[in-house]
């Protein structure tokens, strides 16, 4: 790897509150084992799993990525059209490490002032206001690590005991809440008034350093109430 995508100092990154160090350690013993490399000794799970290990480690190693915001005004006749979105000027670390599901910004090409467009074609929509999608397992992870709530060890768990004690059940691989949770989410509405919403909960999933003393005072604020 060489200029410009090596950046001149190694790069270095923080651990998360939540971050799992003996996981955070798992990179290639050696840059030289390339996938290509490796390909012959490995079945073709286990090299699917070292190619996504190693891509990571040497992206994590490259210069960033650079993308110019762009606003696009494109006149057509009395028509205005308009879009927004960015142009890579330096793929940097994505040269080996490709974006991976949805984009919050699209990637637009190339585009000069003035320059000429060919319309390749043109598609109505019409787009109403839809609720927020109820929660599946994966989706109530990411809220669950949102909120602080849990670690990756006890997500499984955590899952497991809201069905086996009935407060939600699975349809279509999305939680529903039961007339149980129900029940027992309004009581905790009429008791925590000013604290309602899932940090309510937060010291209780957490049992180390200062968090020890919030779990107390949360304790004997429920004792209190009960």
């Amino acid at each position: 790897m060489a200029k410009p995508y090596l950046p001149e100092k190694p790069n270095t990154f923080a651990s998360g509150k939540s971050a799992q160090e003996a996981h955070e350690a798992i990179r290639p013993t050696d840059v030289s084992y390339t996938p290509e490399r490796v390909a012959p000794y490995l079945p073709q799970d286990l090299l699917k799993l070292y190619t996504l290990i190693y891509n990571r480690f040497v992206a994590s190693q490259m210069a960033p990525a650079v993308y110019a915001v762009t606003n696009v005004e494109v006149t057509a006749d009395a028509g205005l059209f308009k879009a927004q979105g960015k142009v890579m000027k330096f793929d940097g670390y994505r040269r080996v490490l490709a974006p991976a599901g949805k984009q919050e910004d699209s990637l637009l090409p190339p585009l000069q002032e003035k320059q000429a467009l060919d319309l390749l074609d043109l598609l109505p929509t019409q787009h109403f206001t839809q609720p927020p999608p109820r929660f599946n397992e994966a989706s109530l992870v990411k809220a669950l690590e949102k909120e602080g709530i849990g670690r990756p060890s006890t997500y499984a768990t955590i899952i497991s005991k809201i069905q086996e004690r009935g407060y939600v059940e699975q349809k279509d691989r999305r939680f529903y809440a039961t007339e149980i949770g129900k029940n027992g989410h309004r009581p905790s509405r009429r008791a925590f008034p000013n604290h309602h919403g899932c940090q309510v909960y937060q010291p209780y999933g957490r049992r180390t350093g200062p968090d020890r003393s919030a779990q107390g005072e949360s304790r004997r604020c429920l004792a209190g109430v009960l």
